[in-house]
């Protein structure tokens, strides 16, 4: 199942929920459904609201059309949009617009953040995705160098440097450097192809500064390969050289 159908049976279950929790009234099915479901768990002060948007259209009805000096249906109004702002409030994102994300099944660039939700583009740019905050911040962590395969296609960027490389793996005490080093199968500077090395010395910091590559990085890298007459070849892992 890929990520995009996961997303939308998990967005189908949800909303079957929050359906059964609006047509009980018993507090053992709504507890059921909040410890599956947290988000649907209404507090205290949610409940208070509610109840005085009732109270107040109930009143309303039956001639009253003020509280105090202000009008009720002002009331109501400014009742109803402290529920969508503390809604808001409470959903407080784990990750940020540009940030890439991974459960190590499914990687994903966050292109923009809702109030209540991701929208997610794959890495080939051609898949847009929405993932609510709660799911995707629970199953889901920053892409790191930790994350990458052999094989992958990744970019490294810190101040002025952008690179595009196709990952091997992380050596310790290689390439004449006493510290963990990157090695790759092939790296493009911007303006040099490089077909094999090391990258450097990976710390913390240096590990953050890898993201997988968009189609447009990769049609790059492609195209740098060309001209030095290299190819990749995904099946085996490999650099090759044709005439």
């Amino acid at each position: 199942m890929t990520q995009e159908e996961k997303a939308k049976r998990y967005d189908e279950a949800l909303e079957r929920a929050r359906k059964l929790q609006e047509n009980s009234n018993g507090m053992i099915l709504k507890k059921w459904l909040w410890n599956i479901f947290p988000e649907l768990k209404e507090n205290e002060d949610e409940r208070i609201r509610k109840a005085l948007i009732n109270y107040l259209i109930t009143d309303e009805d039956n001639g009253v059309s003020k509280v105090g000096q202000i009008p009720i249906d002002n009331v109501i109004t400014w009742l109803e949009k402290q529920g969508e702002q503390k809604t808001a409030d409470e959903v407080e994102p784990k990750f940020h617009e540009g940030e890439w994300i991974t459960n190590g099944d499914y990687t994903w660039k966050i292109v923009e953040v809702k109030p209540l939700y991701y929208i997610l583009q794959s890495q080939d740019g051609n898949i847009i995705v929405d993932d609510t905050i709660f799911h995707a911040d629970e199953h889901f962590h920053s892409f790191t160098i930790e994350d990458a395969k052999e094989g992958d296609v990744l970019t490294y960027k810190n101040d002025n440097v952008e690179w595009i490389l196709i990952y091997k793996d992380i050596i310790t005490e290689s390439c004449d450097v006493p510290h963990d080093v990157l090695r790759y199968h092939a790296l493009f500077t911007g303006t040099v192809f490089y077909d094999s090395g090391c990258a450097g010395m990976i710390s913390e910091n240096y590990a953050l500064c890898f993201t997988p590559a968009t189609k447009e990085q990769r049609d790059a890298l492609e195209w740098a390969m060309s001209i030095d007459g290299y190819k990749w070849d995904k099946e085996k892992l490999k650099l090759e050289k044709y005439e």
